[in-house]
């Protein structure tokens, strides 16, 4: 593709407005995409993409689902129709790229492959994946599997974040069609301003306060160390009064902290606890690894191909309090920890920056267009 393609479709789905985390995902996407094209034409839904671009034209197209079944059905209709048509009408797009929960809209991919469109999704995680670890009902299951099966043979490329994806998401049947395009790190704004040493917390955990990240797990720990270890804890979220505070540490918390603080607190901290049961690609892992701070994390999700254990990060076997306290002691009392710190460091930016997102989305498009 040596030319610029005129007009990308980008087609989002439904997210919570307060989802602060997705929508700075979508920046960063459309970012990848917009030194790619002359134009982007964002459909987005209830709200819009938060950007400055005066190359992105943005519609934001209304939806509510009612409590009841029907009425649900009948408003995913309605609101599908209302998507279709924007495919319909924006002739000049080459490109239709459905992400963030737009990946299995089904009447607006099925008209514009018709239209001999070129069809990208960038899921997240097959539905039918999610909804059987939630253990929703079987009949809810096959109809996402169906719709998948519908929908996967015909889009042009199946975009993931990372290649662990296609095996634990099981992409395996499209894999000539499944590409992995990792979003980026803001350099500017996540980098290493403090040696470990002059850093003020031992430890941190970052994160929502629910059952999957382990935090009961990480406070739980906190009895199995020594004394005078200072510790960081930002988050929020429905365990809050379940978490058992303890006494002999010196804690600091903070509820929740605006994302343009946070490079200034992981320069603060020697090293970032991550427990998690389930976990995808961690913008906050790759963010912590840019500032130089180890992390400490299980084998799950990307972290097994991210952080390699005493050479780029810690791996701790499991998330019991007794296995997380024993490897915190480790990684805190490793000789070779700022060297760890700065090879992390290295990995992030030699994989994870804006730059490489790019040449990756145009090599892809390149082959496709």
């Amino acid at each position: 593709m040596d030319t610029k393609i005129t007009t990308i479709q980008l087609i989002s789905g439904r997210w919570d407005r307060d989802n602060l985390s997705i929508a700075r995902t979508a920046t960063k996407l459309l970012n990848s995409l917009l030194p790619l094209t002359q134009h982007v034409v964002s459909i987005t839904t209830n709200h819009r993409i938060p950007t400055n671009s005066n190359q992105v034209e943005q519609t934001i197209i209304p939806y509510s689902s009612g409590k009841r079944s029907l009425i649900r059905l009948t408003s995913i209709l309605h609101h599908e129709i209302a998507v279709t048509k924007k495919v319909i009408s924006c002739s000049d797009a080459r490109v239709v790229l459905f992400c963030f929960g737009a990946d299995l809209f089904v009447l607006p991919i099925l008209t514009a492959k018709i239209l001999n469109k070129k069809v990208f999704i960038r899921a997240d995680g097959r539905p039918s994946h999610y909804l059987r670890a939630m253990r929703y009902s079987k009949i809810k299951i096959a109809f996402f599997t169906l719709i998948e099966r519908l929908i996967y043979p015909l889009v042009d490329r199946i975009v993931l974040e990372h290649p662990y994806m296609l095996y634990y998401f099981n992409y395996k049947q499209y894999q000539k069609k499944v590409v992995a395009i990792p979003l980026y790190i803001d350099s500017t704004l996540f980098k290493r301003s403090k040696d470990l040493k002059s850093r003020h917390f031992d430890f941190a955990f970052i994160g929502r306060f629910s059952p999957e990240k382990g935090i009961i797990e990480f406070i739980s720990a906190l009895q199995g160390l020594p004394s005078g270890i200072n510790i960081l804890v930002i988050g929020d979220g429905p365990l809050k009064n379940d978490i058992p505070w303890p006494n002999q540490c010196a804690l600091t918390y903070f509820p929740w902290v605006d994302h343009e603080a946070m490079p200034n607190f992981l320069n603060d901290i020697k090293i970032l606890v991550m427990p998690s049961y389930k976990e995808g690609l961690s913008n906050l892992l790759l963010e912590s690894m840019a500032c130089g701070t180890p992390v400490l994390a299980t084998p799950v999700g990307a972290a097994m191909d991210i952080v390699i254990d005493e050479k780029t990060g810690f791996i701790m076997e499991n998330n019991s309090p007794e296995c997380i306290a024993k490897n915190m002691i480790r990684a805190l009392n490793s000789p070779d920890l700022e060297q760890i710190a700065e090879s992390g460091r290295r990995f992030v930016e030699g994989n994870f920056m804006l730059e490489g997102s790019v040449e990756k989305w145009r090599r892809v498009l390149r082959d496709v267009v």
